[in-house]
């Protein structure tokens, strides 16, 4: 009769096994839910490759001209300051808002997944700007710059990087304010300033919120997946060996899976 009811208890045993296994399957399934979930937003590179895609002047800019022959890899779009002699300096430049890149670029920063800032590529063609800035506007809140750094040569692509954290080098308010307007981003602006009088061109290229400074830290979506399934490893061998210790001794069996 021992033997039978330890028979008996050790098929619970394994019937409750199997259940805690098929609940952790489920724990684990729903957390990879979770994590695609909060991808509330697509990131997203405009190439220019076909038009100007919405972009339009800003200031003493003429409005981006779309140039499908000349490109870093293929188009671009091109704005110039024209001749002027008075007043100096000139500011000029292009801009995003929800009517361009099918507004990609204006929305909820703060929900996307996986940013970490801007870059564009940029070729000066007569001279190099002063200054370069990258102005974020949201629909309410602080406007915030960015001085980017400028390239010392003309006649070539340089990649401009710009980070979506808050620093000093952002200028418009603190941190707290940096990230309200993140949460309501209404338009990008990429702004030049030159202090010659004579026309002066430049293109741009491949404008991009898919920017990544760094890539050698494992971002934290990556940690959490190998600790649930690092968890879930060890608990299907702890109830491994238990079964093996409760099969080996079936009239007195082991408790616990």
């Amino acid at each position: 009769m021992p033997f039978y009811k330890g028979m008996i208890r050790t098929e619970r045993m394994d019937m409750n096994c199997r259940s805690q296994r098929i609940s952790l399957v489920l724990a684990l399934i729903a957390i990879l839910c979770g994590l695609n979930s909060i991808r509330a937003a697509v990131l997203c590179v405009e190439a220019f490759d076909s038009d100007a895609s919405g972009w339009v002047a800003v200031s003493d800019f003429t409005d981006p001209i779309y140039d499908g022959s000349f490109g870093n890899l293929a188009g671009s779009i091109k704005g110039s300051l024209p001749d002027q002699f008075l007043p100096l300096p000139r500011y000029g430049g292009c801009y995003a808002d929800i009517s361009a890149s099918s507004g990609a670029f204006v929305g909820n920063y703060s929900s996307m997944d996986d940013f970490e800032g801007w870059s564009f590529d940029l070729f000066s063609e007569d001279e190099v700007p002063l200054s370069l800035q990258l102005i974020v506007t949201p629909q309410s809140g602080s406007t915030f710059s960015y001085a980017a750094t400028v390239p010392q040569s003309i006649g070539s692509w340089f990649n401009i990087g710009v980070p979506g954290l808050y620093s000093g080098a952002w200028t418009g308010g603190d941190e707290a304010a940096f990230n309200a307007t993140l949460a309501n981003v209404s338009s990008l602006q990429i702004i030049l300033r030159d202090t010659t009088d004579g026309p002066v061109s430049f293109y741009i290229d491949n404008f991009s919120n898919d920017y990544h400074p760094s890539t050698s830290v494992p971002e934290p979506e990556s940690f959490l997946l190998f600790a649930a399934g690092a968890f879930l490893v060890g608990i299907l061998r702890v109830q491994k060996r238990q079964n093996s210790e409760g099969d080996s001794e079936l009239i007195t069996p082991h408790g616990g899976c």
